[in-house]
């Protein structure tokens, strides 16, 4: 279940919004790999980050 908040014209009166989606089981699997690789990246991205300062510091020693 998942929560839309939309914001309506007149008065700006803010509205929840509640909606299911129904997604098959490959769907689930395709989405959660996606999920699980951009995560991956960005792990992968900060360690990478944090070895070029680590290497930076010790190159002035």
């Amino acid at each position: 279940m998942g929560v839309l908040i939309l914001a309506a014209y007149s008065g700006w009166n803010i509205v929840n919004v509640n909606f299911h989606v129904l997604l098959s089981f490959s769907e689930i699997q395709e989405e959660c790999a996606l999920q699980l690789r951009r995560i991956g990246d960005k792990l992968h991205f900060q360690q990478k980050l944090l070895n070029l300062i680590a290497k930076l510091l010790r190159s002035g020693t």
